[in-house]
């Protein structure tokens, strides 16, 4: 492949990936004895990086808002289901402590009226 189908192959690639806008008088001087290819590729992984940072950018702002709104959610609840969200436990667990402790207070009051 000669390098003037070489650079039309890579324009077109430049294409499909949005960088329609340079030129290769922007990039390539023959003058520096540089690779046209080479030069062409840096300049579309930098265009490349750039968009990335950019999807990052707006992924972590999406984040930032989302905790937002978890935070406001979590103020937002009664004081039970806060102390249900600090015990590492499922809520039917909780439940079944409660329970049993219910179930053993009922019983120390019971052997408290028979000791009387």
């Amino acid at each position: 492949m000669t390098e003037k189908e070489q650079g039309s192959k890579i324009m077109m690639d430049e294409e499909a990936i949005g960088m329609s806008d340079m030129t290769v008088s922007e990039e390539y001087d023959p003058k520096s004895g540089g690779n046209f290819s080479e030069t062409v590729i840096e300049s579309i992984n930098e265009k490349s990086d750039e968009m990335e940072m950019s999807e990052l950018e707006r992924e972590n702002q999406r984040l930032r808002e989302e905790n937002q709104r978890l935070k406001e959610y979590r103020a937002s609840l009664p004081p039970k289901e806060r102390l249900y969200d600090r015990i590492p436990l499922t809520v039917k667990q909780l439940d079944m402590i409660i329970a049993g402790l219910v179930v053993l207070f009922l019983v120390v009051c019971v052997m408290g009226m028979m000791h009387h």
